[in-house]
């Protein structure tokens, strides 16, 4: 039983959790080992790399059975040698490819002036970007990014003496930062002009290239507003956290759609196909107009999802 738990909290948590755990796990390896007595130290060294990796295999091998299916699926429909590979892959990270690849280009046709095609259908614009505090951070970020290079300059040569390690270093910083300063930029042009749109029968949710997909208002019970914390509110309504999707650019929910629980909608997350759950999280800048739209289509468009 114990350990059917732990298949299952492996499997609850994301593989991005999953990379920060890990990286966590590095940086405090580090820690620890800069304060241990030499002796130890070859053995913090080893478990230092061993541990992120043992976690990693770990979600890796708990998600088998499912690796397994997509093998098989590839295998009946057969599908090239590189679909088989892909299938035995974590889809989270074909999509982090999809998903690097579309900001990049985001990024190129931002350099270049290009608009951004019109891709959502007509109808009420539910904005999140007017009231929202994403313009605020992408801000932020690039005067810290821009202050980040100079600060390594001046602070590294405090520490480290060894000129080819400065330069690798400075290297592998800059590249970091032109990285940063590329999917930033690319975000921002992907998702152009900040809103979901809601149409007679369906509210099509779109946040640039990370989110992107249609959930029929069939779907929907109701709308909520949210002023809590989420952990607070997942506490205070018993709700678990594998039950939840947060669809925002930056900024705080202020709204919950609650979908009925025969619901099965798929859409796009960070370019991964995912089932909806039954609680979805959206900051608005008026999240009334949502629900007021909800309350008044409800009794015509409940279906069968």
């Amino acid at each position: 039983m114990r350990q059917m738990h732990i298949v299952s909290l492996l499997r609850a948590t994301t593989w991005r959790e999953l990379a920060g755990l890990a990286i966590g796990a590095l940086l405090l390896t580090s820690i620890v080992k800069a304060l241990a007595p030499d002796s130890a130290k070859p053995l913090l060294h080893h478990a230092g790399l061993a541990l992120p990796l043992l976690l990693l295999m770990a979600k890796d091998i708990a998600h088998a059975p499912q690796a397994w299916q997509r093998l098989r699926s590839a295998h009946a429909a057969r599908a090239p040698w590189h679909a088989h590979l892909t299938a035995l892959l974590p889809p989270e990270l074909p999509g982090l490819f999809k998903l690097d690849r579309l900001l990049w280009l985001g990024c190129l046709h931002r350099v270049q002036g290009q608009p951004l095609p019109v891709t959502l259908p007509e109808g009420v614009a539910l904005t999140y970007l007017e009231r929202g505090a994403y313009n605020t951070a992408r801000a932020v970020v690039f005067v810290a990014l821009l202050l980040e290079l100079p600060t390594h300059a001046l602070l590294l040569h405090l520490f480290i003496k060894d000129p080819d390690a400065l330069l690798v270093i400075h290297v592998l910083g800059a590249i970091a930062v032109f990285y940063t300063l590329a999917w930033v930029i690319g975000d921002r042009w992907q998702i152009g002009a900040g809103r979901h749109v809601m149409t007679e029968d369906a509210l099509h949710l779109r946040v640039g290239v990370r989110v992107e997909g249609t959930l029929p208002l069939g779907a929907i019970a109701r709308v909520e507003p949210v002023d809590l914390l989420l952990p607070t509110w997942r506490h205070r309504h018993g709700v678990a956290r594998s039950d939840t999707l947060v669809v925002t650019p930056f900024d705080k929910p202020n709204c919950v759609l609650v979908l009925h629980e025969d619901a099965q909608v798929d859409i796009l997350l960070h370019q991964v196909t995912t089932r909806l759950p039954q609680y979805v999280f959206l900051y608005l800048d008026r999240p009334a107009l949502l629900a007021a739209h909800v309350d008044r289509m409800r009794p015509t468009v409940r279906m069968p999802c």
